[in-house]
Order: structure tokens, then C-alpha cells, then sequence
């Protein structure tokens, strides 16, 4: 009788020794989990911000010879011919319905500036969109992408929101002549009250 007693606790105790190593594995893997989605978003900023520095830089080299910026569009940079983006981000390159993907999935747009800006007369800049782009991601993203240009904006939205290409900045602007975003500006404008859990950045490429 007595050694069924000491079973019997003997077995509650490792179903208690069980559920605690459980739950101990059970935090290690939703930490593992965080750190390694932390770890893809980063990455996904970095590219975004080395493929947008490429990107800017080839239309910049194709369209040096021309009066504007009027044939800044995704459907003429999306061409093979221009090699502006990497292929695999690219569908129906140089058609009507050509779509060039970014790495957070969301849509990259070129446009012509549609109206004069900053001392600039129109398609005397272009205006470069990122949309799709998590809250998370947000502030890191702009903060390394504004030097590209000449303005930068910031809108708390969803990709399907952006239709058609941005002709002009969109949002909270936090970068225009003599005015840089800080990080209290930036975070403000990516996660407003209302916030959407993505993103759209829009920037501001003049002639050079």
C-alpha cells in the first residue's frame, strides 16, 4: 500500500516536472520566434535600402540625356532594357500592367512630379513610392532612405490604398529644404493613433 502511494506521487510529480519544462520550451521558442522575425525585418530594410539606392542611381544614369523626367515611370523603367530593378521583382516588365515588388511584398512606384515642388518646375523630379512597408519597419526605413532625395514622406496606410503611382509627396512630409526628420518626427508619422500596420514612403528624386 504504501509503495502504491509513493508511485502514485511519484507520477504527480513528473507531470508537474512535465509541465513546467514545457512552458519552458514553449518560451524559448516564442523567443526564438521574435528574435528571428527581428532579424528577417532588419534584413528586409537593409535590402530595401541598398535595392532603392541602386534603383535611384540606374534611373538617374538612363534618363541623364533627357529634358525631364517625363518617361520616369514603372512601366518604362520596368523594361528589361533599363535593368532598373532585379528581375524576380519585376512582372509584365515594360507593359501596361508592369508591377515591380518590394522586399516587405508591398508595391515600388516611379512617377513624374506632377506639380511644381521646391523651386522645381514639373518632371523636374520624380516621385519614388514604397508601399506596404510594416509600422515596425518604419522609422529605420525612411531614416536610411533620406538622403536619397530632396523630400521624404510618411503615410500610415494600407498598400491597397495606393492605386495608382504617387505623382507628388504623400503624407506627413518629414523632408523637405532645411527641414531633416528626427526620430521623434519619423516614428510619429509611421504609427499614429490610427495605425493601419503598414506603411507608404514616398521620396522626392530631383534632377541632378
Amino acid at each position: 500500500m504504501q509503495e502504491s502511494l509513493m508511485n502514485h506521487s511519484q507520477r504527480g510529480y513528473s507531470l508537474i516536472e512535465l509541465s513546467i519544462v514545457l512552458a519552458i520550451i514553449a518560451v524559448v521558442i516564442g523567443g526564438a520566434i521574435t528574435g528571428v522575425q527581428a532579424i528577417l525585418q532588419s534584413n528586409n530594410v537593409n535590402k530595401t535600402i541598398s535595392n532603392t539606392n541602386r534603383a535611384i542611381g540606374a534611373i538617374t544614369s538612363k534618363l541623364i540625356r533627357d529634358n525631364s523626367y517625363a518617361l520616369a515611370t514603372t512601366v518604362n523603367l520596368s523594361s528589361r532594357a533599363m535593368g532598373v530593378w532585379e528581375e524576380k521583382t519585376v512582372t509584365n516588365p515594360g507593359l501596361g500592367t508592369a508591377a515591380v515588388t518590394n522586399e516587405f511584398g508591398g508595391a515600388v512606384h516611379v512617377a513624374p512630379m506632377a506639380t511644381a515642388t521646391y523651386g522645381l518646375a514639373t518632371n523636374q523630379a520624380y516621385v519614388y513610392t514604397l508601399t506596404g512597408v510594416p509600422t515596425s519597419a518604419c522609422t529605420d526605413l525612411a531614416l536610411g532612405l533620406e538622403s536619397l532625395g530632396l523630400g521624404l514622406a510618411v503615410n500610415n496606410q494600407l498598400a491597397s490604398a495606393v492605386a495608382t503611382a504617387p505623382t507628388a509627396l504623400s503624407g506627413t512630409v518629414l523632408k523637405s529644404p532645411g527641414v531633416l526628420p528626427t526620430s521623434a518626427t519619423v516614428s510619429q508619422a509611421c504609427a499614429p493613433s490610427a495605425n493601419t500596420g503598414q506603411t507608404t514612403i514616398t521620396m522626392l528624386i530631383p534632377r541632378s
